[in-house]
């Protein structure tokens, strides 16, 4: 369409510019173009012009009267409007990349003659414009002697997707790492459109750059899998995204930004490092106890292998000041870490227990270190400054009890239920405390009574040194059959104070036992069609079933909807009752009849179904209307099925002749199967005998492919097509001929 439009724009200027000047004067009006400027207004441009008719202003009448090629390009005019004694026509602008575009214009006057004329103008370059989409490949550290894979991520997705293909190429030193593979899995840009790429070595990798259709927060574009030989040494390499071609589209405002990254191939190596627990860096003289507190110091340092090998034998030494800290006995200052061999990710640890004499000054600060030593790693140092302070300060501790629970049988309960559940708590520092508050954790199991809460405040809620209050719960259960135990943590704690814990233990007896509930079990679905049936099994333990039918079988076999439970007793007496199941039968669709009409046949009662025919026992690919056409003789069956998939089949109906006559124009049939499809389909297609046709398939943006052109052979066409690499979405088939057209959808899975 182009192509010919460019020509007649062609002819009409070489007519208007060169033909008509040379004929006379009283045979054609002469009309003149003064093109005088152009005027970007991004993303738009105005064209302002004069016409002329003989020496008088005239304006083109229409849109379609002005005719532009923009660098050789038709373009549309979007707006026409007059200024005085100009002509304003507006295009839409080409993206703003600061080149030169010259612009051809044409115009048709009402006197009955063309002119044309060109001018060169130059939008300014707006990089708003541009579209960046920057592809940085992602990771740095290669293990030698392994396999890796290296994400490639789109990090500015914000310009949209964009169809253009590029292609790139990998640059990369193969002896350090040597490319494999690419590869796109689930989650990522592509997706939906896997790179593909040549044989390895890699070269090569091509792609459609963002994948059409599909939205990706993280910006991984693809993999790059790489097999890293392997060295003693360390090596590194800069892997290079290189575009094969342009990577700017100016009609599109699209750019590729490319960045490297060194990677670096290191032979596999543990590494610890300090990793916190080490224990608290204050202590606090509590003149009470005649000791710091926490009693005693813990120095517990954790260290975590962030390498790519095992560290094994990691040895502990310890250091610090014995003038501060006395080691207390079965400790020694050389330990070998736990575990003795830490994985990759792993940690590992060592502990001493400090007694503390009491410091005449305060604040007084100590220094704890662990040096670390292991078999080809660096020497870890982890270190804590312990700060000695004789402040004076609250201390809380605290004792929990529940009470004793017991089974009554006369009252069918608990006694006593609620249980109460007891918490003391205790000051045993030198300063008053601010509000106590205390907790009660429940395990799942135990719950509290229906008003209570779980966190309290303390009675009296202020304690004193030496002095204690407390607080209470009630707390319920249901039956059990066996005896349950639990533990409940109490947490006590003031606004300067950290929470301490106590515990105590909550113990359910077991109750008398009592009816039982149990699990009913069905031999299959229990929503069916009309006809089928669902057995319902009681149960093997027991010596006699009671169903809500009134059946008094351990099996009941069920036909009709409904809700199904079962009583049952046994050996020793004692009875249970079964959940309950409901069961549902749908009815069977009425089946249709067939009569015939000609060649074709015609069912009732099958309009609001989901339908199949059937030719001798076969279903017939494609025909699931209420009608048939004939074109072999047969048995023919409609099977019709309701919402549920219940099926009613028709009586056959037997063809033995086929209507003998010319097929009219209207007969055209099409069809295809199956629908949807993977990938392949079969196209049949009936039309009068003699009538040339054209088979073509189309997707939803028109753009076809012809698959067959000619007159068949008998009037019917049969084609295998496989859409094997072709779009999932929706595809048509038409056929056409003669003045008849008919399309038919095709859905690619």
């Amino acid at each position: 369409m182009a192509n010919r439009f460019t020509v007649t724009l062609r002819i009409v200027v070489l007519f208007g510019l060169v033909l008509l000047p040379l004929l006379p004067a009283d045979l054609a009006a002469q009309a003149t173009l003064d093109f005088r400027r152009v005027e970007v207004r991004w993303p738009e441009v105005d064209l302002v012009f004069v016409t002329r008719c003989n020496d008088t202003v005239a304006f083109p009448a229409d849109k379609a009267d002005v005719h532009v090629l923009d660098n050789g390009v038709p373009r549309a005019v979007t707006a026409l409007r007059t200024v005085g004694d100009e002509t304003v026509a507006t295009i839409s602008g080409q993206c703003p990349n600061g080149g030169a575009n010259r612009v051809q214009l044409a115009v048709t006057l009402a006197c009955g003659t063309t002119a044309a004329s060109s001018l060169t103008y130059s939008p300014p370059y707006d990089p708003m414009a541009f579209r960046t989409l920057r592809i940085v490949p992602g990771g740095d550290i290669l293990p030698a002697g392994r396999q890796g894979r290296i994400p490639v991520r789109l990090l500015d997705a914000a310009g949209g997707p964009n169809m253009k293909q590029y292609t790139v190429r990998i640059a990369i030193d193969t002896t350090i790492a040597r490319p494999i593979g690419v590869s796109a899995p689930a989650g990522t840009l592509l997706e939906a459109n896997p790179p593909s790429y040549s044989a390895a070595p890699l070269r090569e990798i091509t792609f459609d750059f963002p994948a059409p259709g599909r939205a990706n927060d993280t910006g991984l574009l693809f993999y790059i899998d790489v097999d890293v030989p392997w060295r003693a040494d360390s090596a590194c390499t800069q892997l290079q995204l290189l575009p094969r071609g342009g990577v700017e589209d100016g009609m599109n405002c699209t750019r590729l930004a490319f960045e490297n990254v060194t990677l670096c191939a290191k032979p596999p190596a543990p590494r610890l490092v300090c990793d916190g627990g080490a224990g608290p860096d204050t202590l606090r003289w509590n003149a009470a106890a005649g000791t710091y507190y926490p009693d005693p110091y813990i120095f517990k340092p954790v260290l975590r292998n962030v390498g790519t090998d095992e560290a094994r034998t990691p040895v502990f030494r310890l250091q610090w000041n014995p003038d501060d800290l006395v080691l207390r006995p079965g400790f020694r200052d050389t330990v070998v870490g736990r575990p003795s061999r830490v994985p990759p990710g792993a940690t590992c640890d060592a502990e001493w227990r400090f007694d503390v004499p009491e410091k005449a000054a305060s604040s007084h600060v100590t220094r704890v270190t662990a040096v670390v030593e292991y078999p080809g790693g660096e020497t870890v140092i982890c270190a804590r400054d312990v700060v000695l302070l004789r402040d004076p300060f609250a201390v809380l501790g605290c004792s929990a009890q529940a009470a004793s629970v017991a089974w009554n049988d006369v009252l069918n309960r608990y006694v006593p239920m609620p249980l109460p559940l007891t918490v003391a708590v205790q000051n045993t520092g030198d300063a008053t405390t601010d509000t106590v508050f205390v907790e009660a954790l429940l395990p799942d199991g135990l719950a509290f009574a229906r008003g209570d809460a779980a966190v309290k405040t303390l009675t009296p809620a202020v304690l004193s040194p030496f002095s204690g209050g407390n607080a209470e719960w009630n707390l319920t259960h249901g039956r059990t059959e066996e005896e349950k135990s639990y533990e409940v943590i109490i947490r006590c704690w003031t606004s300067a104070i950290p929470a301490t814990e106590c515990r105590a233990t909550v113990t359910i007896p077991a109750a008398a036992p009592g009816p039982f509930a149990y699990t009913l079990t069905a031999s299959g679905a229990t929503m069916f069609c009309e006809g089928d049936s669902v057995i319902l099994d009681g149960g093997d333990s027991f010596v006699s079933w009671l169903w809500s039918t009134g059946d008094t079988v351990r099996t009941l076999s069920v036909t009709t909807s409904g809700l199904y439970w079962c009583e049952v007793r046994d050996a020793a007496g004692r009875t249970g009752r079964s959940d309950t199941i409901a069961v549902t039968v749908w009815p069977l669709p009425s089946a249709p009849s067939i009569t015939r009409d000609g060649d074709v046949l015609r069912a009732t009662g099958a309009a609001s179904l989901r339908r199949q025919w059937y030719r001798d026992g076969w279903p017939m690919a494609g025909e699931t209307t209420d009608t048939l056409r004939l074109f072999d003789t047969g048995s023919y069956t409609l099977h019709v099925f309701s919402e549920q998939d219940c099926e009613s089949v028709s009586k056959p109906f037997d063809v033995t002749v086929l209507a003998v006559g010319d097929v009219g124009a209207a007969t055209f049939l099409l069809r295809s199967w199956p629908e949807p499809t993977a990938g392949q389909i079969t196209i049949e297609a009936v039309i009068p005998p003699g009538r040339h046709v054209t088979l073509r398939l189309t997707d939803i943006l028109g753009r076809g492919e012809l698959l067959y052109d000619g007159v068949p052979a008998g009037g019917r066409i049969v084609l295998p097509l496989s859409l094997s690499g072709r779009a999932a979405g929706i595809w048509l088939l038409t056929l056409s001929g003669a003045g008849e057209r008919i399309t038919r959808r095709i859905t690619r899975l």
